[in-house]
């Protein structure tokens, strides 16, 4: 990391504020695998409003407890008026999920520290497959972006595919390796039975499936859903046992201005920020019992194993095919089934599982003792968060 990092800048005591600070005390997800089928009459209001419907049940809240609002690719007017919500101090919407999960939650972390709000709903969702929603993979046209899109970098898979053809070139990473996150994922779906793909996946399948950017296969891409995630957020010491809190241990966000979805250093500069940040307390990256990483892509997994510090540079290829990241492994990694397998909502669906992991109510993919767990992106704009019982 340079010297002017970001703790360089900023004392330890400026994140004791916000660390622990909020717990999730509700949560709910529409049920991904019932809405393959495009609706021309549902949209994602529609889908927002049934996740918040639930997630304040699960709490054991009525709207009008809620004091906060907070909402990613749906408007939070449209939900808020939907669900009943007519004064509301704290709103706030972000214009996606993923590389904002992090920010958002350290926000929520500010706003109750700070008395702006008690009881926050954070909410996410998608009718990509929908009627009032086309989902355009090239990414916006801002920043170097169109420029790039000259030369042929007609998607974002295009712009991994880069990216991780320079880390092969400075690493010699096999490219095996994106297949093995693939099956994982595949594997882990298998046992949930609301992800979208269950079918079982050998690496022959992987190796078979059409080529789109290469390295990257068709089944190296998420998937393309509509659903919808919420979740309650409240101070953790005003918490009640029923509602099986999980705490925020700490959140952050990084931005790393530049080549928008075309980072040489495979994003690892804003990601190690972010690291910097969320593993400063008392829980480290040794502690971490297992993770949920935004897997847009498979290079996804590579790029923050290393970003956020859990693998040396060039190390998470040797880690990911030695199994460490299976259900099974070292380091379960989307225990759902990620991007690629469960749902595509934008790491929201990640943190709906580490919730249901940390509660001990997953079922058939339950992994045993599991105490902590992080969230993590890697991107233009990298977001992490680290979660405990």
């Amino acid at each position: 990391m340079p010297q002017d990092s970001l703790s360089s800048r900023r004392g330890p005591a400026s994140r004791a504020i916000t660390r622990d600070r909020i717990a999730i005390v509700g949560l709910g997800s529409t049920e991904h695998e019932k809405l393959r089928i495009p609706d021309p009459f549902r949209s994602s209001v529609d889908l927002a409003v049934e996740a918040l419907t639930l997630a304040l049940a699960d709490a054991g809240l009525a709207a009008k407890e809620l004091d906060g609002l907070m909402t990613m690719t749906v408007p939070y007017d449209a939900v808020a008026q939907r669900a009943g919500l007519e004064l509301i101090p704290y709103v706030m919407q972000y214009e996606g999920g993923g590389r904002w999960i992090g920010g958002a939650l350290n926000h929520a972390a500010q706003a109750i520290a700070t008395g702006a709000a008690t009881t926050i709903a954070l909410v996410i969702a998608f009718n990509n497959r929908s009627v009032d929603t086309q989902w355009d993979m090239t990414g916006s046209a801002s920043g170097s972006e169109a420029y790039e899109a000259m030369f042929g970098l007609a998607g974002l898979g295009s712009h991994h595919a880069m990216m991780f053809g320079r880390h092969q070139h400075e690493f010699a990473t096999p490219r095996e390796v994106l297949g093995h996150v693939a099956v994982s994922n595949r594997a882990n779906a298998v046992r949930n039975p609301h992800a979208i793909f269950r079918k079982p996946l050998t690496l022959e399948e992987y190796g078979a499936s059409r080529m789109i950017a290469d390295p990257l296969r068709l089944l190296d891409y998420c998937t393309n859903c509509d659903g919808a995630v919420a979740i309650i957020l409240t101070d953790s010491s005003a918490t009640k046992p029923e509602q099986r809190p999980v705490i925020v241990h700490d959140a952050a966000m990084s931005a790393n201005v530049g080549p928008y979805y075309s980072m040489p250093d495979c994003y690892y500069a804003s990601s190690a920020q972010v690291a910097e940040q969320i593993f400063s307390g008392a829980i480290k990256q040794s502690d971490i019992d297992t993770v949920g990483i935004y897997d847009n892509f498979t290079t996804s997994a590579v790029f923050a194993l290393e970003g956020y510090n859990f693998r040396p540079r060039g190390g998470a290829a040797e880690f990911i095919m030695n199994g460490e990241i299976t259900f099974n492994g070292s380091l379960p990694m989307n225990t759902s089934g990620g991007h690629t397998s469960e749902v595509y909502l934008q790491g929201m669906n990640h943190i709906a599982e580490i919730v249901v992991q940390l509660r001990g109510e997953a079922g058939d993919r339950q992994l045993p003792n599991i105490e902590t767990a992080a969230f993590m992106n890697s991107s233009n704009v990298s977001g992490g968060a680290v979660f405990r019982r």
